[in-house]
């Protein structure tokens, strides 16, 4: 990054003056990038005004001036199937084209290609299929290939949206999913939970944690349930312990790595597998697969929650409101008593976040109760559950305000998510007052606070890192449309128009971010678009998938790319990169 500082051109920039003219003041909205690099070397602080900025804003000043502002459309896909940066920005994982390996490369800098985009202009062009490989080449070095499978597997699928640093980066985890043999998938699981099965497709999962160090594959770990692994959601990592979430069995399993090894640790709600078992168990042996009746069974968590809930009803003072709440809470009795765990995350290293639901039944409503079921599908059910007392803290409805603003003053500690390099972790509402007025606006539109809760809640659990640390994401710095590209690594759809990122306090453009769009018209489904941001150097790999194909685009910094205030075209002419 030093490097690339160094090499960057000075250019001098009109400054933005306040009511009170001094050279504090001249120098407090500047745009030039050499008073952003004095800044951070000597630690001055320019807004040092209580309550309007963090105290180390500027040292991330320089990245305004710092920017990807460069986009180099259609690279090829010679990378595979790319996934993330590590935390720390030296690697970068990916999935071989044939599911079967990740690959491990090495991140060089943008420094490495600063020779071979000197004088490009336009801050857009085309690479060629040559021009594309060099140039990846340049970026990149391949160090591992670690394959996961034979070349003749058919059963095993491994799942591209999943990927979960362990141990600031040393490990990857990672996991494949396996179709059921017949006869395990008609007998075992379906008395083991029956009233899950008709609605449920189990599976084999295999959990792979690969030494992203060495270059293997370090344990393994493998269970037969239905686990949600799209975005990391059935999947919750702190430090170096791993919870897993089980559908069908109902359960976390709480794992830990040392030295590379999976070690079982805790197991939440074991009862429940326990009780069906045993009560099952003769009529399996003596009639084959048993017609279960007792569907439902209340495990003990389900019965912490349930009378974490009443307590809560009876506790209120008032008479007329504990009234209502037990009349609420009677009247919502077949829900708690029909509710599913769906999601969870860890809050702390003690601490954990579960929700429970009443997922629809693909079977038809046959009676009253089960209607009644599928005209609720509002409810939900957030659950604080401690690992070192076994014990429910606290319950909290669908519609609760408490968790509303609770969500909104310590959002940093639900997500649980730093970058290793700035040890800081990306703009959110309990960091920004931008985020927190955003969050605010959207509260009132409501009117209600209890529909705001509503429509907001279901945010929660945080999916395990799925939160970019890019500081082009700091609401304090730059000013974007969240609606086309935000932290949240999640699919985004793609427009005609580029993506523009504003300074926040001048609303001067500083860089576009510039997607392939001569095919948005010729397919009838639609395009979607995935950014993956390096954690903190000027560069962004945007994937866009286009029906069963995928387009990798580099959004990168070059000192000589010019930015212009006025719309700027794609130059669609024949990009020769010089590496003389």
């Amino acid at each position: 990054m030093e490097d690339l500082l160094l090499a960057a051109e000075v250019v001098e920039r009109p400054c933005y003056r306040e009511t009170r003219h001094s050279w504090f003041t001249e120098r407090a909205y500047t745009q030039n990038i050499q008073h952003h690099i004095w800044d951070r070397e000597s630690g001055l602080n320019r807004y040092n005004r209580r309550g309007s900025l963090p105290v180390l804003t500027h040292d991330l000043e320089f990245y305004k001036s710092i920017t990807p502002r460069l986009s180099i459309l259609c690279v090829g896909s010679s990378l595979g199937y790319i996934r993330k940066f590590t935390p720390d920005g030296k690697l970068l994982v990916s999935f071989s084209l044939d599911h079967n390996a990740v690959s491990v490369y090495q991140y060089k800098g943008v420094g490495a290609v600063q020779h071979a985009l000197y004088g490009i202009k336009d801050e857009g062009v085309q690479a060629t299929y040559e021009t594309g490989i060099l140039l990846t080449d340049q970026l990149f070095h391949l160090l591992w290939n670690i394959p996961l499978f034979s070349e003749f597997n058919t059963r095993w699928t491994l799942n591209r949206e999943f990927s979960i640093f362990i141990e600031n980066g040393h490990y990857v985890l990672l996991a494949a999913k396996g179709i059921l043999s017949a006869i395990t998938y008609n007998r075992e699981h379906y008395a083991n939970y029956p009233d899950l099965f008709d609605d449920n497709e189990m599976y084999d999962y295999k959990f792979y944690l690969v030494d992203l160090v060495k270059g293997c594959i370090s344990d393994e770990y493998q269970i037969c349930d239905l686990v949600f692994l799209s975005h990391n959601y059935g999947v919750s990592v702190h430090g170096n312990k791993i919870a897993i979430l089980s559908r069908c069995r109902q359960c976390i399993d709480v794992l830990e790595v040392r030295n590379g090894k999976f070690f079982m640790r805790y197991q939440v709600n074991r009862e429940q597998e326990t009780a069906r078992r045993e009560e099952l168990e003769g009529g399996l042996h003596t009639n084959g697969v048993p017609e279960p009746e007792m569907k439902g069974i209340l495990s003990q968590l389900k019965q912490h929650c349930i009378a974490n809930v009443y307590k809560d009803a009876i506790a209120s003072q008032n008479a007329k409101e504990r009234r209502d709440r037990l009349r609420e809470f009677y009247k919502d009795f077949l829900l708690f008593e029909r509710m599913k765990m769906i999601k969870t995350q860890f809050v702390d290293d003690d601490l954990m976040l579960i929700r429970f639901e009443c997922p629809k039944s693909k079977q038809a409503c046959c009676n009253q109760a089960e209607l009644y079921i599928q005209t609720r599908p509002e409810f939900k059910l957030y659950v604080f559950y401690s690992l070192s007392q076994d014990k429910v803290l606290k319950c909290y409805p669908y519609n609760s305000v408490e968790l509303l603003y609770m969500q909104r003053n310590f959002h940093d500690t639900f997500r649980n998510m730093r970058s290793m390099q700035t040890g800081r972790p990306a703009s959110t509402p309990s960091n920004n007052i931008y985020f927190r007025s955003a969050f605010n606006c959207a509260v009132k539109t409501f009117v209600d606070p209890r529909r705001a809760a509503e429509r907001l809640n279901p945010s929660l659990p945080v999916n395990a890192q799925g939160t970019s640390c890019a500081p082009y994401f700091n609401y304090y710095m730059f000013n974007y449309d969240d609606r086309r590209i935000s932290s949240l690594e999640v699919p985004k759809n793609v427009t005609p128009n580029p993506i523009l990122f504003t300074d926040r306090y001048t609303s001067v453009l500083k860089f576009r971010i510039i997607l392939e769009t001569s095919r948005l018209n010729r397919t009838r489904s639609k395009q979607l678009v995935t950014f993956v941001f390096h954690p903190y150097e000027p560069f962004i790999i945007s994937i866009q998938h286009i029906g069963d194909s995928y387009l990798v685009n580099f959004h990168l910094y070059c000192e000589t790319t010019v930015v212009s205030p006025g719309e700027r075209k794609l130059n669609n002419d024949l990009w020769a990169v010089n590496y003389d």
